[in-house]
């Protein structure tokens, strides 16, 4: 098998006739449709309770996850009235919940969960090599992502200094009641504060990662389905040889100078941008040391105890977690450069 892996999807062109495919889940499929519809906007309608939307939040997501793996299979195997009919009822359903003030967020809502499922199973179905699939399918998330999240971008900006400020001073009031020292209050403060400015700054990519986490589950349930039911397809490369595409680097250039050049606005923008491609560096920089541990015949359990260290080092020094952390970060970059596991990338995406 060619070893030509790029964020561990990648191969040759090839037909999907191998073998006949054999239905399965489509009536499970457009249950979950139906469910995730019921679930997701039946939280978001006015009225709701609290326990309510904490509840749904972790079901949906599950539901989310299994859908980026039924749809794909469906459109596959071109069963598309049992992705249209369940997802017609659904979207109709969300619209009934929330009405037409949330209107926006139930199209961009089932644009993000089926467009990605739906182009994943019929580029597959066409011979595309898993890589440009993942890549398309992803990218057309994050489009409807952005699409959802741009209308409330300006007003959180705007509102995260006062949010902030009123947690902050709660904080306060709660360490006061407690006794805690005027000294030790005031670190714990300005912890609490700074967690908060990342969080509410990186909040577009937190929500364009989580996304990215579940159609990625999805996808590789999805693509392990296909390898096994079609074995003369071109199929998923072991973790081992995940590694980004070089012409991601561009990207993190490109990022970096408006990080330094640009407004507070285009800032913000920019440290998303650039906290999204950490994740994805990070996890083929894992990959990367997964490798190596593997070439010098590192034993299970050696791995599992190195891997709870890494996991284990931010509880006891913040600052060698984040080092850690960096370090496998730019593992991953420089592997864009240097092949060191003599993966051979593709020129084309």
């Amino acid at each position: 098998m060619n070893h030509s892996a790029d964020i561990g999807v990648t191969g040759t062109r090839t037909g999907s006739t191998a073998l006949p495919t054999r239905s399965g889940g489509a009536a499970l499929t457009a249950l979950a449709l139906l469910l995730y519809a019921a679930i997701l906007f039946g939280a978001m309608r006015s009225g709701a309770s609290d326990w309510a939307i904490v509840l749904s939040a972790p079901v949906a997501y599950l539901l989310a996850m299994y859908l980026y793996y039924g749809i794909p299979r469906l459109a596959f195997e071109r069963r598309f009235a049992w992705i249209w009919l369940p997802a017609i009822a659904a979207i109709a359903l969300s619209y009934l919940l929330v009405g037409a003030t949330q209107i926006w967020s139930v199209v961009t809502g089932w644009a993000l969960l089926l467009f990605p499922a739906i182009i994943a199973g019929r580029l597959t179905d066409g011979g595309t090599r898993p890589r440009t699939v993942y890549l398309i399918a992803l990218g057309t998330l994050w489009i409807a992502a952005v699409a959802q999240i741009a209308p409330h971008f300006a007003e959180i900006m705007k509102g995260r200094v006062e949010i902030i400020g009123a947690a902050v001073t709660k904080m306060q009031e709660n360490l006061d009641l407690l006794g805690v020292s005027a000294e030790q209050g005031r670190l714990m403060i300005e912890m609490f504060r700074r967690m908060l400015t990342v969080i509410y700054r990186l909040w577009p990519a937190e929500m364009l990662l989580g996304a990215a986490a579940q159609f990625s589950v999805g996808y590789l349930l999805f693509a392990r389905w296909v390898d096994r039911r079609q074995a003369a397809r071109t199929q998923l490369e072991p973790f081992i040889y995940w590694k980004m595409p070089y012409g991601f680097t561009a990207a993190v250039i490109v990022f970096a100078i408006v990080r330094l050049l640009g407004n507070e606005t285009l800032a913000i923008i920019a440290d998303n941008g650039l906290a999204m491609l950490a994740v994805f560096y990070t996890v083929t920089g894992l990959a990367l040391i997964e490798w190596f541990l593997r070439k010098i015949q590192f034993s299970r359990l050696m791995k599992v105890l190195f891997y709870v260290f890494m996991i284990l080092l931010p509880l006891v020094s913040m600052t060698l977690g984040l080092a850690a952390g960096a370090a496998v970060f730019l593992l991953g970059f420089a592997d864009s450069f240097a092949d060191w596991r003599r993966i051979r990338l593709r020129e084309y995406v």
